[in-house]
């Protein structure tokens, strides 16, 4: 549905099952954006899986992950209880180890060129995660759209 969209598995030990931990989009064959909070801990034990809609699908393709950069400011909030906001600059990159082949079902996100983004612009959403707080993980890609609200965000200018 959304070839740009992968999905981040982790597992405790091998002899556990993969689950979901994030989402993630693809920006070439080899890195792909993720938020900060997604990718602490050993990487060893996560994965990246694309090339599907439905989480169930059978037919998924596997990267193996190289490493994660996180942002050098980011700070994991230390009340996620409260507000289940993770803090400034939650955002990394994730390395796979060997580029993937771009098909119908798995290519790169289309980034804008517009340097000027302009509060409530509107921006679309993909992914699996929750549909509202304390709700059910959905197991089929969804689609969204919100706004951009950036008198929210500490220390952003524009």
């Amino acid at each position: 549905m959304f070839p740009w969209q992968a999905m981040i598995q982790h597992r405790s030990t091998r002899r556990d099952a993969w689950d979901i931990k994030c989402g993630a989009v693809f920006i070439s064959e080899r890195w792909l954006i993720t938020a900060a909070h997604c990718v602490d801990g050993r990487f060893g034990n996560r994965r990246i899986v694309y090339g599907f809609s439905k989480q169930f699908e059978p037919d998924k393709k596997i990267g193996q992950i190289k490493r994660f950069i996180t942002h050098p400011k980011f700070e994991r909030n230390a009340d996620l209880k409260k507000d289940m906001f993770f803090g400034e600059n939650d955002i990394a990159l994730v390395e796979l180890k060997a580029p993937i082949q771009f098909t119908e079902a798995s290519n790169a996100v289309a980034l804008s060129n517009n340097k000027h983004i302009i509060d409530f612009q509107a921006c679309t959403i993909t992914g699996w995660g929750f549909l509202n707080s304390g709700g059910k993980l959905i197991s089929i890609e969804k689609e969204g759209i919100t706004k951009l609200i950036f008198d929210r965000i500490p220390n952003y200018t524009k």
